[in-house]
């Protein structure tokens, strides 16, 4: 979750880190990165260090909503660890990896 990201990161991130950890393309990302900016939650600002590279701050309304965020996601977590034993959830995310990997690689020779 990008807001538990940025909260857990002193509110600084970096958007490439980003990108690593999520696995994701950088249009993805921007695509999430522009929404999150529409809407207020978070800033854009150009690294002071190394200029290709942008800082992510969570804005005050980024930070007052992060609480609800986590609680919804502390939610659906204990919802699925009462449907799913720890093999079933071992098993579902080796699953869901390795069909991201397959996504992956059928994208990569596009």
């Amino acid at each position: 979750m990008l807001l538990e990201q940025l909260s857990q990161l002193n509110l600084k991130v970096f958007w490439h880190d980003l990108e690593k950890e999520f696995g994701v393309t950088n249009p993805t990302m921007t695509v999430s990165i522009k929404s999150m900016q529409k809407k207020g939650l978070i800033d854009k600002v150009k690294s002071e260090k190394d200029g290709r590279y942008y800082r992510l701050l969570l804005t005050e309304t980024g930070k007052k909503l992060y609480p609800k965020c986590m609680a919804v996601y502390t939610e659906v977590e204990a919802m699925c660890d009462s449907i799913l034993t720890n093999e079933e959830k071992d098993q579902f995310i080796k699953l869901t990896n390795k069909l991201t990997d397959g996504l992956k690689d059928y994208q990569n020779k596009q």
